[in-house]
């Protein structure tokens, strides 16, 4: 929410204008961001085009052939990286141009791609390196179940 006083500019405004707070940033993305919070169960080769273009409207050709659909499976996984790419790492990426461009402080971009050892059974196996999974290392709660 924009209002006069907290937050009279949008972060975007702000980075842009070069009205941040000028702080060193620690940003980035997760390698499966996307896995926890898209379901792919019902995702196919056959309607992967029409349920993106149904999602984000329309994308150029090239952006869609960067992500490889022609089976089901593949499908699935062009969803996962799709969305982890426009959702969360393209976000960061831009977040860390507009402040090299008008900040002065440095920006440390992480790609985290650590695999939690969830167990066989748990909700989280097989997840990879989901939105959250950075924080079980952050916080050193490796030992506990999820």
């Amino acid at each position: 929410m924009i209002e006069p006083y907290l937050l009279p500019l949008s972060p975007y405004q702000a980075f842009a204008l070069g009205e941040q707070n000028d702080v060193p940033l620690l940003i980035g993305s997760n390698a499966d961001e996307a896995r926890a919070i898209v379901d792919v169960t019902h995702d196919t080769a056959a309607t992967f085009d029409s349920d993106v273009e149904h999602s984000v409207g329309q994308l150029p050709p090239a952006l869609l052939a960067a992500y490889p659909h022609a089976t089901d499976e593949q499908a699935r996984q062009a969803q996962l990286g799709l969305e982890r790419d426009l959702r969360f790492g393209w976000d960061m990426w831009a977040w860390a141009r507009l402040q090299t461009g008008t900040g002065k402080s440095p920006v440390f971009y992480y790609s985290f791609r650590q695999q939690p050892p969830f167990p066989d059974g748990s909700l989280y196996a097989g997840w990879g390196a989901s939105h959250f999974a950075e924080l079980w290392y952050v916080f050193d709660h490796l030992d506990q179940s999820p």
